[in-house]
């Protein structure tokens, strides 16, 4: 392990940045591939959601596989296959070989994205690990941040095709430096295949986050059916894995108090920063009437704030302890929400402007540290599945944040309530929700 940050950290931010640039760059180019296509944005949507299924249906399983092949190989396949699926992503000749390309790309993504934070884990003591991850989320941060931007200005002068070229030599870059810079780990033989526990896990993951996307379909009655189908899969599964001799998802790790309290308020923190991503445009539009762009700016300075500090967490988590750096974040996101509440309130948007920079502040403390956490509270040979967990919490607190947010504001609405006290109460929701998982993990 090395006690000082070294090149070894670019195979995984470069990882980090190119599957974060690809799917912000291109949901801005979605209007472009409905016209090209001829087709309508319900379909052109699966180009984005395709991706996000198969990266998340799949994260386990290449958990899973990593401990056997290795993670420093599991990781250059998983670019380089992203790569190749961008690459040909930009020849697609119809809509439905795009979302078949994306598809691969999604694959690709899962096998680097299971073994990005396991890799830095291994290859970093503890006195530096804080900042490696915090140079992790930031390179994610700087890619929400450009991505509209660079996104917007490739497709108007070169088309969307072209920003596909863009992300493929990135990634690339990331599996040929992970093949070089990586240490060899020791390998796991698979002495058992757990065949039922892969099936059921990829499934079940599936209809969880496909429940979401049917929320906001045409047939929103289908969420539930895929929702109770979820659970009863999560049910099968876990079952499945007691006593299992070689387990996908081992029970130790979710029975550690650490680790399944730092992955519910993960999952909770990025819940409500989609959940200010989504309320605050509607409010700025139903009540001052302004644009999307003046709506970007305004959230633009979450992510600033983000990317700010993020690093400095880091290495306040490597001094002082990962416990006081989360629960610092955990204030700031708290005082973040109340400083919104009040500019919506008020209506004054300087004050709304404040409240994302603190929020973004509070998400940049508490994620760098909280990771570290997370990856602290497993053994080594959990690692991979560790990670694996965390980025499902984080997309599920993703996917339920936008799904409840778009819900809530458009039934306070349907209630005859104004838009400004509707916003707020979606907001005081959220803030109310960060204050009970306090005290649950209090108690």
């Amino acid at each position: 392990m090395k006690d000082k940050l070294s090149v070894e950290i670019l195979p995984m931010a470069l990882g980090a940045f190119s599957a974060a640039l690809d799917n912000n760059v291109l949901n801005i180019c979605l209007p472009l591939l409905a016209k090209e296509f001829e087709t309508d944005l319900g379909t052109v949507q699966f180009v984005s959601s395709s991706y996000v299924f198969a990266i998340c249906s799949l994260l386990l399983f290449f958990a899973y596989l990593s401990a056997s092949i290795g993670r420093k190989y599991v990781f250059s396949i998983g670019v380089t296959l992203f790569s190749l699926g961008s690459l040909a992503a930009a020849f697609s000749p119809n809509i439905f070989m795009l979302i078949l390309f994306r598809i691969i790309q999604g694959m690709g993504a899962a096998m680097f994205m299971a073994n990005g934070m396991a890799l830095i884990n291994s290859h970093f003591s503890n006195e530096v690990k804080g900042r490696a991850f915090g140079i992790i989320f930031t390179a994610t941060s700087v890619a929400s941040i450009i991505g509209p931007v660079v996104g917007g200005v490739i497709a108007t002068i070169w088309g969307w095709r072209a920003i596909f070229f863009l992300i493929t030599p990135i990634g690339t870059l990331a599996g040929v430096l992970a093949l070089k810079l990586l240490d060899k780990e020791d390998q796991k033989p698979i002495t058992s295949f757990d065949l039922i526990g892969s099936v059921l896990s990829i499934l079940g993951v599936f209809a969880f986050f496909s429940c979401f996307y049917l929320v906001k379909s045409r047939y929103p009655l289908l969420a539930l059916v895929a929702l109770a189908g979820a659970v009863a899969l999560f049910f099968f599964f876990r079952n499945s894995q007691r006593g299992n001799s070689n387990p996908v998802l081992n029970p130790k790790i979710w029975d550690q108090k650490n680790f399944r309290q730092a992955n519910m308020q993960s999952g909770l923190i990025f819940a409500i920063m989609m959940v200010v991503s989504v309320v605050l445009p509607f409010y700025f539009h139903d009540v001052f009437g302004y644009s999307s762009a003046y709506s970007g700016m305004v959230l633009a300075t979450m992510a600033i704030s983000i990317v700010a500090v993020s690093y400095y967490s880091g290495f306040l988590a490597d001094k002082l302890g990962t416990q006081k750096i989360t629960s610092m974040g955990i204030m700031l996101v708290l005082i973040g929400i109340m400083t919104l509440l009040i500019g919506v309130y008020v209506k004054l948007n300087w004050i709304l402007i404040m409240g994302n920079l603190i929020l973004g502040a509070g998400i940049g403390v508490f994620n760098p540290a909280n990771n570290k956490m997370i990856m602290q509270s497993v053994p080594n040979e959990f690692a991979a599945m560790a990670a694996s967990i965390n980025v499902l919490s984080r997309n599920a607190g993703i996917a339920i944040g936008i799904a409840l947010s778009g819900i809530g504001y458009s039934a306070f609405i349907s209630f005859d309530l104004p838009p400004d006290m509707a916003a707020a109460s979606v907001l005081g929701l959220f803030l109310f929700l960060n204050v009970l998982v306090q005290k649950i993990e209090v108690h």
